[in-house]
């Protein structure tokens, strides 16, 4: 799990540098929302060794993402009629938070990890 957030943590570094160029952070936005859903399969596949707040943590990002993606279906096949001036929401700002919100969980993940190898080790 460790290997997740070192994964995690360079592509979310690589995708805030090439948001400097902004066309080149929003495509890459994607690969890196493609890295995350895996590395969620993978987490979920774990699910029962994490800790509780990680557990709770980790199913609102599952959550939020699910809603994301829906609406974000709805909202480009026209079954949800919104002003295509909020799209850039749904498109890039909500996806950002995501990502940082799953970047975060990898990090609890992390640090969980570390805490249950120095009790053991005791």
């Amino acid at each position: 799990m460790k290997k997740l957030f070192k994964l995690n943590r360079i592509l979310v570094i690589t995708n805030l540098i090439l948001f400097i160029t902004i066309y080149l952070g929003m495509i890459f936005l994607m690969v890196l929302g493609a890295f995350q859903i895996v590395m969620s399969i993978i987490i979920l596949f774990n699910f029962s060794i994490l800790s509780k707040t990680t557990k709770v943590l980790f199913s609102t990002y599952l959550l939020f993402t699910s809603i994301e993606l829906i609406l974000l279906t709805l909202i480009l096949n026209d079954y949800i009629n919104i002003s295509r001036d909020y799209l850039p929401l749904f498109l890039f700002i909500i996806p950002s938070l995501l990502a940082l919100l799953h970047f975060y969980t990898t990090y609890l993940i992390k640090q969980d990890e570390n805490t249950t190898r120095q009790h053991y080790s005791l």
